[in-house]
């Protein structure tokens, strides 16, 4: 790796999202529900469980120094990224907040804007509970009044 390089590092979540870090020279930044994280390479690979479930993505150059860049994530982490949020304060953020402030860049858009796909998914598994119980009950009915001779003989 040229030691310029911005390198966004992903790795799957249950096959639907994706866990983003930011690689700059020889420092991994991940950032989760515990916090920041500045990890060696071989620590992240280790805990995201081996090399061939992380992706790589050149993000540009890197403009700033490495220490710039350490400290700009501190600041980020323990003042906008405070506290770990699903939606607004997530890894994917804090992964592009840093990226851009590296490299003037964004990191994808398919990354950067993923944190939709929790409340969508929810949403999909909502309306289809909703259409399933509909169709149960009106079942469920049809069934009541094809035997039921007290409101088939109300039907005629």
């Amino acid at each position: 790796m040229n030691q310029k390089e911005v390198i966004l590092l992903t790795n799957s979540i249950y096959g639907c999202a994706n866990h983003c870090a930011v690689q700059i020279n020889d420092k991994i930044l991940s950032y989760d529900q515990d916090g920041l994280k500045v990890l060696k390479k071989e620590e992240y690979i280790k805990e995201k469980g081996g090399e061939k479930k992380i992706k790589r993505r050149l993000i540009g150059q890197n403009k700033r120094t490495d220490e710039e860049v350490l400290t700009f994530a501190k600041k980020l982490s323990t003042a906008a990224f405070e506290k770990y949020d699903l939606i607004t304060r997530n890894c994917c953020n804090f992964a592009n907040k840093v990226t851009n402030f590296a490299c003037q860049k964004d990191i994808p858009f398919g990354y950067k804007n993923q944190s939709w796909i929790i409340p969508l998914f929810i949403f999909i598994i909502f309306i289809i509970i909703m259409v399933l119980i509909g169709v149960f009950a009106t079942y469920k009915n049809k069934k009541r009044h094809l035997y039921d001779p007290i409101i088939n003989n109300a039907y005629i």
